[in-house]
């Protein structure tokens, strides 16, 4: 399922809008530091995060998000393109590995700090 779909949005609820306007502050923060990072780097930046269920479903869900530089043709601006994959499904061990893979720590967001400042 869509991330949007997951958590109820339309796309006219989210596009053109920021972070702080669309998530909870824990989220919006964390992925405005992400962005901030794609752009400094030029290159493409994962995590894997975990969201709460929705109502009326069971345990945390799990996400492998994408943030990439998107090049804009007609202005010559980057632009941020994100793609948000539901990893749920996954076995904690593979969620764990896969967090390995992209350099990504196990512990839940809560419990660590941001990985620029180690």
């Amino acid at each position: 399922a869509r991330i949007v779909d997951y958590f109820g949005l339309r796309p006219e609820d989210v596009r053109g809008k920021t972070f702080q306007q669309i998530w909870p502050p824990h989220y919006a923060d964390r992925y405005t530091k992400e962005v901030e990072a794609m752009f400094r780097s030029n290159t493409l930046v994962q995590l894997v995060d975990e969201s709460p269920a929705m109502p009326g479903g069971s345990g945390v869900h799990s996400w492998l998000v994408d943030f990439f530089p998107v090049p804009d043709a007609t202005n010559g601006e980057t632009l941020c393109g994100i793609i948000a994959l539901n990893v749920a499904s996954l076995r904690t061990e593979q969620r764990d590995e896969l967090r390995q893979r992209i350099g990504h720590p196990t512990k839940a967001p809560s419990e660590r700090k941001d990985r620029r400042q180690s």
